[in-house]
C-alpha cells in the first residue's frame, strides 16, 4: 500500500516535543517524521537533515546521514534534490574526518561545468585534500576556485579565502597564504562575523610569526 508521509514544518527541533514525553522534538519524535507528502516536501527534508548534519551530537549526525540516503534514493526525488544530498553527504564524512570518502563521493558526482554546485564541489575538494595532505593539489584547487569573481560567491568569500589561506601556508606558499588571510579578514570584519575575525586573525599571526623564523 501507499506510505504515508508527513512534514516536519510544524515542530522546532528544540522545543518540547508536541507528543507529550517531555523530550526535545530532536531527540524524540524527528526521528519519525522524516517523511513528506509533495515535491516541495522533499526539497524541505533534504535542507532540514541538511541542518541536522550540523549539530554537535553525533547520533545527530547518524540519523542525518540515515535519511540524506533514503530521501536521494527515493523515485520522487529530482536530480537537483539528489545533488544537494550528495553535497550535503559529503559534509557529513568530512565532519566525521573520513576525508577518503567525501573524495570517492566527489569524484562520483556529476555537476554542470557553470552551476554554482560546481563551485561549492571544488571549495569541498579542496577541503578533503588539504585534510588528507595533499598541499599542493589543495592549492590547486583553490587557484581555480579563486578565479571566479567575487560577485558570484559574495556570502562564501571570506570562508573561502580562510581556507584557501590555511591550505596555502602548508604547501608553503606564505606569501599567498597572508594575502587570502588578510582578505578573509577584511570579510569577517565588515560583516561583524567575530568568531571567523578572531579565527583569521589567530592565523594571519601565526604566518607572521612563521614568515619571520
Amino acid at each position: 500500500g501507499r506510505i504515508e508521509y508527513k512534514t516536519m514544518a510544524h515542530q522546532k527541533r528544540n522545543a518540547k516535543c508536541s507528543c507529550g514525553s517531555e523530550k526535545k522534538y530532536k531527540y524524540c519524535c524527528l526521528r519519525k517524521d522524516w517523511t513528506f507528502t509533495s515535491q516541495r516536501d522533499v526539497s524541505q527534508l533534504i535542507d532540514e537533515a541538511g541542518m541536522r548534519g550540523l549539530e554537535p551530537e553525533r547520533s545527530e549526525r547518524d540519523e542525518a546521514e540515515r535519511a540524506l540516503h533514503v530521501l536521494a534514493a527515493d523515485p520522487r526525488t529530482t536530480k537537483e534534490d539528489q545533488l544537494n544530498a550528495s553535497l550535503h553527504l559529503i559534509q557529513l564524512a568530512q565532519r566525521r574526518g573520513d576525508h577518503n570518502s567525501a573524495l570517492a563521493q566527489l569524484d562520483a558526482l556529476v555537476v554542470d561545468e557553470h552551476s554554482e554546485a560546481r563551485l561549492q564541489t571544488m571549495f569541498l575538494r579542496a577541503i578533503s585534500l588539504t585534510q588528507v595532505g595533499s598541499h599542493n593539489d589543495a592549492a590547486a584547487v583553490f587557484d581555480t576556485l579563486l578565479e571566479t569573481p567575487t560577485a558570484s560567491r559574495k556570502s562564501t568569500s571570506g570562508f573561502w579565502e580562510l581556507e584557501a589561506g590555511r591550505t596555502y601556508n602548508l604547501a608553503g606558499r606564505n606569501e599567498d597564504a597572508m594575502r587570502m588571510t588578510k582578505k578573509a579578514l577584511s570579510f569577517f570584519d565588515e560583516s561583524n562575523d567575530v568568531e571567523h575575525l578572531t579565527r583569521a586573525k589567530s592565523n594571519l599571526a601565526f604566518m607572521m610569526m612563521d614568515s619571520e623564523d
